[in-house]
Parts: structure tokens; sequence; C-alpha cells
């Protein structure tokens, strides 16, 4: 797994116990189904119980964005899939400047991960 300290994203990992009676799930499978428990008009029912597993990914992508004064910011395109912005003059895609560079040395011109920490 990665931690995110070589600047390439990260990914995080989650284990959920799931604990649900059955008669909530009539067609469901579970690994182990623990005693019988009576409904409410006293038919049987089991409290079945399962796991799951959520993998998240966190990958830097570099993006066109569409920043209207009237609406909402709107994805164009993907650019890259990476940490860098690098020209794309091709015979594809030119680039097309409107108004000046950013000059601030604050701006951040590349995206990583090295600052987050593992929980």
């Amino acid at each position: 797994m990665r931690s995110g300290q070589d600047g390439k994203g990260f990914i995080t990992m989650e284990n959920i116990l799931v604990r649900l009676n059955t008669s909530f799930a009539p067609n469901g499978t579970f690994g182990i189904k623990g005693d019988s428990v009576p409904d409410k008009d006293g038919f049987a029912t089991f409290i079945g119980y399962d796991a799951a597993v959520c993998l998240e990914l966190y990958e830097p992508w570099v993006l066109e964005v569409y920043n209207s004064s009237v609406g909402f910011p709107s994805s164009m395109r993907i650019v890259d899939n990476g940490t860098e912005i690098k020209d794309m003059n091709t015979e594809k895609i030119k680039e097309k400047r409107l108004g000046k560079p950013v000059s601030n040395p604050l701006v951040k011109r590349a995206l990583n991960s090295t600052n987050m920490t593992a929980a």
C-alpha cells in the first residue's frame, strides 16, 4: 500500500462488520448466522454477520477546469495522470493561455501527498 510519502497519492482501507437481521435481506448470504431471534409475528429470524472492505485510492490528476463568473466551475477534460503540469504543445492539443501567467511564488505548481500523515 502507498502511504503518500512518495508524493504519488495514498491508499486507505477500512474493514466494516455488517450485522443485519435476515428478515431485512431474505435473499442475502451471510458468512455467519447467530442464534434465532423471533420477529414481531413469532417467526424465527437470524442475525447475519458479514464483512465489507472499502478500499479508496487517492491519486493526483491534472484537470482542465473552466471557472465561470456566473456559475460553478466545471471540469473540461483530464490533462494527465501525474503530479506535475507539463506543456501540452503537441500536434493534437495546443495550450492556449488567456491572460498573464501566474507568477505568485505561493501558488503550488505541482501536486503531491508528501505532507499527508498516516492515520
